[in-house]
């Protein structure tokens, strides 16, 4: 496996110190800035971060960062421009951090979603969730712009934003339901207009409830559920109307999918399930009854945790707690696909992953 990184093709290994800890954030908020974008260096741009402004930008003629990642092991939410490792080193442009953003060490980030056209960014966190208007220029010690919704009691998990028709699905694990909050743009401290409770095969309530993510196109809700029995990642018709207690359509696959990512136009599903590979389901709208096994593994990870795909470029971000990984042209197949590694060695816990 490591002369698989030694290859002087696609196929290598570039290792890349993004410095998303605490400590590396108070010395760059210090010096006013990070270094100039060498190895094991963090551009966190010339100026010094405002304390309170969530327009505050990292220069304000640099453009909106494209792909966020939080490390919940520090508190901070970093993001990238241009986040492609292909050809050269790529640097965290961007940090959320500081006791003003509601980011806490022992309070995880769960899930996060982006409104690409608005630039809006939903940070989900176990009991609550945060807006950040123009989030791919927040930068610094920055309040939220405010709480769409927040409950003691829930265990907010997975999201995904529906931003055509407004709509934010959210998983709540303690409750084992999905919350749907409509008007997710401007809504304050809202409670979910749809709550839909999904049965297993069995008609059982699961032990868990995990993964998330919708085909708007064919109006197709995916989750990822766990029982006593084993795990199922099953559809859901009609996601747009769906309310109360529902019972799959199909269960697609076996597979045990704490995140899912897609990819509409091929009708393809991506998983991953705290291992070292990732899972690949094709045909997803009309599957029904398969066994987990299609993917390929990721070299040298362990325990993957979440993803994102970029549908224009054909790319996986992958993300375990201590690297970030780029997976390239991944429609191509299965096997050995190239792989980016951008090791991370001093974030402390990776947990959620976002992408314009």
């Amino acid at each position: 496996m490591k002369d698989f990184f030694k290859k002087p093709s696609p196929l290598f290994r570039r290792r890349i110190s993004l410095l998303l800890a605490t400590s590396a954030f108070s010395v760059l908020s210090a010096c006013g800035g990070g270094g100039g974008g060498t190895v094991d260096s963090l551009d966190s741009s010339n100026e010094t971060p405002a304390a309170s402004n969530n327009n505050n930008t990292s220069g304000s003629a640099r453009p909106s960062s494209k792909l966020f990642v939080a490390d919940s092991g520090s508190a901070t939410i970093g993001s990238i421009i241009n986040p492609d490792f292909s050809f050269r080193f790529s640097i965290v442009d961007r940090l959320i951090n500081g006791p003003q953003t509601g980011l806490a060490i022992g309070n995880s980030v769960t899930g996060m979603a982006v409104d690409n056209l608005a630039d809006r960014l939903f940070v989900v966190q176990a009991t609550k969730i945060s807006v950040f208007d123009k989030g791919g220029e927040a930068h610094g010690d920055i309040a939220p712009s405010r709480t769409l919704a927040s409950s003691p009691t829930a265990s907010f998990g997975a999201a995904f934003l529906d931003s055509g028709n407004d709509r934010l699905y959210v998983v709540d694990g303690q409750q084992l339901q999905i919350l749907v909050f409509d008007n997710a743009s401007t809504a304050v401290n809202a409670t979910p207009a749809r709550s839909i409770s999904i049965a297993t095969a069995s008609g059982a309530s699961p032990g868990s409830l995990k993964g998330l993510t919708l085909d708007l196109v064919r109006d197709i809700l995916y989750a990822g559920l766990v029982d006593p029995q084993g795990c199922e990642l099953v559809g859901i018709d009609t996601a747009s109307k769906q309310d109360g207690a529902v019972t799959p359509n199909r269960v697609i696959d076996d597979e045990c999918a704490e995140n899912i990512a897609i990819d509409t136009t091929h009708d393809r599903l991506y998983t991953v399930n705290s291992g070292a590979r990732v899972g690949i389901i094709d045909r997803a709208s009309t599957l029904s009854g398969a066994s987990a096994g299609d993917g390929f593994p990721v070299p040298m990870s362990q325990s993957l945790k979440n993803l994102a795909y970029d549908t224009t470029r054909d790319r996986l971000f992958v993300i375990e707690p201590a690297a970030l990984y780029q997976i390239n042209h991944v429609r191509m197949g299965f096997g050995n696909i190239p792989v980016q590694v951008v090791t991370i060695p001093v974030a402390r816990a990776l947990t959620a992953i976002a992408l314009k």
